[in-house]
């Protein structure tokens, strides 16, 4: 007697893409390139931290992220909806330094890839993401500003290129 053999269609599963939620980047990690420091955000702040520069300079570090600043769309081709978070860090002193930060979805799990410094006390107007670019409006320091004061408008847009955020002409 010949076994009975059955020939079956392979057909690929296909995998439930987790998006990216505003919650999962209030809570993720990010690096501050300023201070060169890596930290978790809870529910989208991190809190007072003493840190020393490289000179055994103390600073009182927090940071946190704009949490209406967020702009979703797929920035490295992958078909998974990324996320661009602008996100904010001090010494403890007057400055407020802002940064663009790329968050690329890693199975519904933002990680922190790369970014661009934007300025320090500046006003972010918008992000968004279309077709993979990001475009920024915000409001910087014009020649004669006060550092409380920014009055520039300005638009960018940059783009991922090999991991690292670049700004278009």
């Amino acid at each position: 007697e010949t076994p009975e053999i059955k020939l079956t269609e392979s057909s690929k599963e296909e995998e439930e893409v987790v998006k990216l939620t505003l919650e999962s980047l209030e809570n993720a990690e990010y690096y501050f390139a300023l201070f060169e420091k890596r930290a978790r955000l809870i529910d989208g702040l991190h809190g007072e931290e003493e840190i020393f520069d490289k000179d055994g300079f103390p600073y009182l570090f927090s940071a946190g992220m704009v949490k209406d600043k967020v702009a979703f769309g797929d920035l490295n081709n992958d078909e998974k909806e990324d996320a661009t978070v602008i996100i904010y860090s001090t010494g403890g002193r007057s400055g407020l330094f802002y940064e663009l930060a790329v968050m690329i979805n890693e199975n519904g799990s933002p990680y922190h890839l790369s970014s661009k410094y934007l300025g320090d006390r500046i006003r972010v107007n918008s992000v968004s993401i279309q077709d993979g670019i990001i475009t920024l409006e915000r409001i910087i320091h014009d020649v004669g500003d006060a550092a409380c004061c920014p009055t520039l408008h300005k638009v960018s847009q940059y783009k991922l290129f090999e991991n690292e955020l670049l700004e278009l002409e």
